[in-house]
């Protein structure tokens, strides 16, 4: 058994475009002359702003006329799309750049073949581990008494 369905009567009111439909370009021969010359050699975005639409409109005609970019236009174009990428990102002055120095910094530098101290002087690093030990055995017992804690710590509770 065959399924028909019913034909759909025509309607003579307008059918809702989908989408946020534009208003429709009239490509003229000159337009269409500079579209042909240009798209397989330059930006689309360039040709969209001579010719006064906008790039999708340039990229859906040139695939309509059947034209395509030259085989190694981004080899080609790598350099300008570099050029116009730099060009595009805005300045950051906290970022002072390679070989920016502060004045007056220099005196506070290690100095070459300087190690610091704590690499070799192991009464130093005895102390410190000391002092760090005995900060978080006080801050231990101040926890289990209930009073609030002086350091941010993150220790293992004892059992």
């Amino acid at each position: 058994m065959e399924l028909r369905l019913p034909p759909i009567p025509p309607t003579t009111a307008p059918t809702k475009r989908s989408g946020n439909q534009g208003i429709k370009i009239e490509w003229t021969p000159a337009m269409l002359d500079e579209l042909t010359r240009r798209f397989p050699t330059e930006f689309n975005k360039d040709i969209a702003a001579s010719l006064g639409v906008s790039w999708r409109s340039v990229v859906r005609k040139a695939r309509e006329l059947g034209l395509e970019k030259v085989e190694n236009f981004h080899t080609i174009t790598g350099k300008e799309r570099g050029r116009r990428a730099h060009a595009k990102r805005k300045h950051n002055p906290s970022q002072m750049g390679k070989g920016f120095v502060i004045p007056g910094s220099e005196v506070y530098r290690f100095k070459k073949g300087h190690t610091p101290r704590i690499a070799w002087d192991t009464e130093l690093v005895n102390r410190i581990h000391a002092k760090r030990n005995d900060t978080i055995a006080r801050d231990r017992l101040r926890k289990k008494y209930g009073m609030s804690r002086l350091t941010k710590f993150k220790f293992n509770e004892i059992a």
